[in-house]
């Protein structure tokens, strides 16, 4: 197998089918008349496709994808031509799809949440550039909701002020660069979003970040997860960080570590915006947030 970028990352010990891949590009003459579009699926749910996402896919002749990625549209790409690849086959797939592109194809490489956030728009554009036949082809990137905003969302609005996105997978960024990602962001003011928290296997990076989290925020700063965001078996969790239950953190799970300005009412997390301090009444009554 070939070691590709994180988005094909979700940690199953079971085997994914793989089906055939396109023409390598060997094989394809170069032609200027084919397209790769990069979309955003979301987390999958049909209502998360934006219009023009969902536009692409009527319009496009191939299909090219992860086949967990594939199954979430199935119902609405009968009779395109498909490639697909499990976990660790993104070079093959992407190169694949750039090959059916250099052919005449308009592709539509589908991705998980945003295609240019741990997914797969980086990788096309990078073969692009390295490789002589595909210097011509055109790639656009159509965005898609990411999982930072679908957790948020889930949870109230704990990240209006801005926050940092950090990835715990060291399968392509080595772990001591990730350590001081983590170290650098928990010195901020800002929420951090916890992306590819940890695997089956894989999870001393989730336990050494909530280390560097408590040391630099303490144990009382709020935090939560979601799990599966934006699907029907979503479940969030809303505590301190003290609490966390680690052991209930996979890689279908976004962890988020609040601030000083993070607080929870009525099972809301949101972050308070300064408007209190600008424009009310400081002297009036306290929140009854039952938060920080």
């Amino acid at each position: 197998s070939i070691t590709g970028p994180t988005e094909a990352e979700k940690e199953n010990d079971t085997p994914t089918a793989v089906f055939p891949a396109a023409a390598t590009a060997s094989a394809v003459p170069s032609s200027p008349h084919g397209e790769v579009l990069v979309v955003g699926l979301g987390s999958g749910d049909p209502a998360q496709l934006t219009p023009e996402v969902d536009a692409a896919l009527r319009r496009c002749d191939t299909v090219a994808g992860y086949s967990k990625y594939v199954d979430f549209i199935r119902d609405r790409i009968h009779g395109k031509r498909l490639i697909e690849t499990g976990m660790k086959g993104e070079v093959e797939r992407c190169r694949d799809a750039l090959a059916a592109a250099a052919a005449g194809a308009t592709v539509c490489m589908v991705c998980s949440g945003d295609p240019g956030i741990l997914a797969m728009a980086g990788l096309l554009f990078e073969l692009r550039a390295r490789e002589q036949a595909f210097r011509d082809l055109p790639i656009r990137v159509l965005p898609g909701i990411t999982a930072a905003s679908t957790a948020a969302a889930a949870l109230g609005a704990p990240l209006q002020n801005g926050f940092s996105l950090v990835s715990l997978s060291d399968l392509l960024v080595p772990a001591d660069e990730v350590r001081r990602n983590l170290r650098a962001v928990a010195q901020s003011a800002l929420p951090v979003t916890l992306y590819n928290p940890a695997g089956r296997k894989r999870r001393r990076l989730l336990a050494e970040a909530l280390d560097i989290f408590r040391e630099a925020r303490g144990g009382d700063i709020l935090c939560a997860f979601v799990r599966h965001a934006g699907r029907p078996e979503e479940t969030r969790w809303i505590g301190r960080l003290a609490d966390l239950p680690a052991d209930d953190v996979d890689m279908s799970t976004l962890v988020l570590i609040g601030s000083a300005r993070t607080v929870t009412d009525r099972g809301a997390l949101f972050e308070a915006r300064g408007y209190a301090e600008k424009y009310l009444d400081k002297d009036a009554p306290a929140s009854t947030a039952d938060g920080r």
